[in-house]
């Protein structure tokens, strides 16, 4: 008989924050998008990564740090402008 191997969900994530996987977050970011609906989107990928290793790459990278800021920025302009859009349209 043999034995069933079971594979942790996570065991296929990523274990190395690539430039790729930054650039591909960061324009999900700025476009108003969140970190969930970026997470859901690459899982089962080969770009899935954990929520927390985005964290510890953040606290450990400086520039990327200050990316992701300005990523979040980006992101929270193109709502608003969404949000007046919104407001404009429904008041005609």
């Amino acid at each position: 008989m043999e034995k069933s191997v079971r594979v942790h969900r996570y065991a296929r994530r990523v274990r190395k924050f690539t430039d790729a996987l930054k650039d591909q977050l960061l324009e999900h970011i700025a476009m108003g998008n969140t970190l969930a609906s970026f997470l859901w989107k690459i899982r089962n990928s080969p770009l899935d990564i954990s929520k927390a290793a985005i964290h510890k790459q953040l606290s450990r990278d400086l520039e990327f740090r200050k990316q992701y800021q300005f990523a979040r920025e980006f992101g929270a302009d193109m709502i608003g402008g969404q949000i007046i859009d919104i407001v404009d349209s429904s008041q005609n």
